[in-house]
């Protein structure tokens, strides 16, 4: 991905990550849920009114509301199928779900918790377009804390969270080595001859 989108995303989410946290994966619901939303309301409320217009002149006023209001949820339907996101970190995984404007709820898991990432892809459509649900568990818990249906390319998303974690773990180990070899050596050091 170019650096020009990396930094859009990282100023999109960035009241959702920590300092110094890095995006390292965006999951989102497959962009067919999206265009099936949107197609409905192109059809009900752009279509329908443009030949009612041409149909019946008179009905113009009524239409263009109804093109108005078509316009406006179609920017809602998008809106919202960009805030349901799953951010994959360096340091854990955020599920975000926005609805509207009013309505946003985060839910963190540190990679230090995760006790198991799965996928389910079933059935014909699923597989041919690469979506499926996805769900994440908390370590000692086996319900999935985290669920997102219809997500696009599931399998990558759970490889990177397990590759992520395994990065998280090993760095938590060298540092942890490192600071055992300095109180040794200062403990080698202050030892009577």
């Amino acid at each position: 991905m170019s650096k020009y989108f990396t930094k859009i995303r990282g100023k999109v989410f960035k009241e959702y990550l920590e300092k110094g946290e890095r995006i390292r994966y965006i999951l989102r619901q497959h962009p067919a849920m999206l265009v099936g939303r949107l197609s409905k309301n192109i059809v009900l409320f752009i279509v329908f009114p443009i030949l009612l217009i041409l149909a019946f002149p008179i009905t113009a006023p009524f239409a263009a509301v109804l093109i108005l209001w078509g316009l406006w949820r179609i920017l809602i339907e998008s809106m919202n199928w960009y805030g349901r996101a799953w951010i994959i970190t360096d340091l854990g995984v955020v599920c975000i779900s926005s609805t509207l404007f009013f309505r946003v709820r985060s839910t963190r898991i540190e990679y230090q918790v995760i006790g198991g990432v799965s996928y389910d892809i079933r059935g014909f459509t699923r597989t041919i377009f690469n979506y499926g649900d996805i769900y994440v568990s908390k370590m000692g818990s086996g319900d999935p804390v985290i669920p997102m249906e219809n997500a696009y390319r599931p399998q990558e998303a759970e490889s990177m969270i397990l590759r992520c974690q395994r990065e998280l773990i090993q760095k938590q180990y060298r540092d942890e080595h490192k600071e055992l070899k300095k109180i040794l050596v200062r403990l080698v050091d202050a030892a009577p001859a």
